[in-house]
């Protein structure tokens, strides 16, 4: 839990920093480390994590693929809030992608 939480925390800000080289590396290390577990809300973080540093890098279909698997894992969490911001951030993706 800690060693993906940290990377979520540390890849937001190195993006914020416009980082995004390292930022995404890091993201996706968090995703790694969460992947095989069956802590499905940590996973959900991590690939929401990843999703908006692929978003600020202005990579919006990539950002939309995690965000979308960030929504299946949270209906198989059966946690709707998750679901509902995961396609809410997908949704945001795709029409920021339209425009």
């Amino acid at each position: 839990y800690s060693q993906v939480m940290w990377r979520t925390a540390a890849s937001k800000v190195l993006a914020r920093r416009s980082e995004l080289a390292r930022a995404e590396a890091i993201a996706r290390e968090a995703v790694a480390t969460a992947d095989p577990t069956d802590f499905l809300h940590l996973r959900w973080h991590a690939l929401m994590t990843l999703a908006e540093v692929l978003r600020a890098d202005g990579r919006l279909a990539e950002a939309g693929v995690e965000a979308d698997k960030a929504r299946v894992v949270a209906e198989q969490k059966g946690n709707p809030v998750a679901v509902r911001r995961a396609s809410e951030l997908r949704d945001t993706l795709a029409a920021s992608a339209r425009a």
